[in-house]
């Protein structure tokens, strides 16, 4: 029930983002838009991805052999 609440949650407010783009007269969200990916990361569950996407967002470089990557 918390997963559809914040799924609810976070789906208006990307939709209400993309309603304001679209009224400013901005070009719309792409796939390269980091909020876009980790929005459809957590549509699709993909656990993987989601953390990719929030590294690169944050600016994170993963270390090899110290952040689980070989």
């Amino acid at each position: 029930m918390v997963q559809q609440l914040i799924r609810s949650h976070i789906t208006e407010l990307i939709s209400s983002r993309l309603r304001r783009r679209h009224n400013a007269g901005l070009p719309p969200v792409g796939e390269d838009d980091s909020h876009y990916k980790i929005y459809q990361c957590i549509i699709n569950s993909d656990e993987k991805a989601l953390r990719r996407a929030n590294d690169e967002m944050l600016g994170i470089v993963p270390i090899q052999g110290l952040d689980g990557f070989e």
